[in-house]
């Protein structure tokens, strides 16, 4: 009994210790961000202001894509099949899709060559394989998911590619420069409260517009597999059946590093807008004063030999 006593506070003075650790080393780390990310600096005669706006915008809406591949004896029976499944879907899709909007463009043929093994191969193919991507524009992610069903209906499995978009974002980029203007004269406010002088001297900066779009991984999670639904499997293909949760956010930036953000509260994927400006503003150093000049002393020899100073 004594012994297991003797273990356990061994066990929890190990704990005890790598919590302290643990925390200090979030501490320091926290401290050295934090100070990285100073948005304020000021020396004698030099001013630092750093401004982040973030804007959240929902996009207008997404050009989704799906792959699939038909096979057929010849390239005019795969046309016929690839048409005949595309008007079907545009009428299922009817309410959600435009049939403007759905595009079909071939992306490769490949030609199949009939081989026994013991005549030579014929010279010309017995079967093409043709694939195909087949692109929708829908107006809101929530209409990915019955277009997805759509499509996994008529064997269409593997999405490959979901793209937000914006048709105009001039309203963006007007609100953000209006805001990180009022934002950089509180700041300079704050600075001349606390004593910095801004006359005098020479403002310089600089602005940067970086655009980030949701994590693709987010987006191709509702329907994506990385084994199931291959329109190219084999017939003695494996399936893994194995489970895997795979957590991803279609946020980019972190919202706390910013000074104002719009939309702040977008529970869907948004196109990010990160809106810096780095302002300086240097003071000329004060003149030094002006030296006294020394005065001048004149000294002469007489006859005698002596030195006589002479006075002005």
């Amino acid at each position: 009994m004594k012994k297991l006593w003797t273990i356990l506070l061994g066990v929890n003075l190990l704990t005890a210790s790598a919590q302290i650790i643990n925390k200090d080393f979030n501490l320091h780390t926290h401290e050295k961000d934090e100070y990285a990310k100073s948005s304020i600096s000021a020396g004698d005669y030099n001013l630092n202001i750093k401004t982040s706006v973030i804007y959240n915008a929902i996009p207008d809406g997404y050009r989704v894509t799906f792959t699939t591949s038909f096979i057929g004896k010849s390239v005019e029976e795969i046309e016929i099949s690839s048409e005949r499944k595309i008007k079907t879907i545009s009428k299922e899709l009817k309410k959600l899709v435009d049939e403007n909007d759905i595009i079909s463009d071939w992306i490769s043929i490949d030609p199949i060559f009939y081989f026994d093994g013991e005549n030579e191969t014929r010279e010309n193919p017995s079967a093409y394989k043709i694939t195909q991507n087949l692109s929708f524009k829908i107006k809101a992610i929530r209409d990915l998911e019955p277009l997805s069903r759509i499509c996994i209906k008529h064997g269409i499995y593997d999405l490959i590619d979901v793209v937000p978009f914006l048709e105009n974002t001039d309203p963006i980029h007007d609100s953000l420069r209006t805001k990180s203007v009022n934002v950089l004269d509180q700041k300079k406010q704050m600075a001349s409260n606390m004593g910095f002088t801004l006359s005098g001297g020479k403002p310089n900066f600089n602005k940067n517009v970086q655009i980030y779009y949701p994590n693709e991984r987010y987006l191709k999670s509702y329907v994506k597999s990385s084994t199931l639904y291959r329109h190219h499997f084999s017939q003695n293909a494996t399936l893994d059946q194995s489970r895997k949760l795979d957590v991803d956010n279609y946020y980019n930036l972190n919202l706390k590093d910013a000074d104002y953000i719009f939309n702040p509260d977008c529970t869907e994927p948004v196109i990010q807008f990160l809106y810096t400006v780095n302002f300086n503003y240097h003071l000329p150093p004060p003149p030094e004063p002006e030296k006294a000049e020394p005065e001048k002393t004149m000294y002469i020899i007489d006859k005698k030999g002596n030195l006589k100073k002479v006075d002005w």
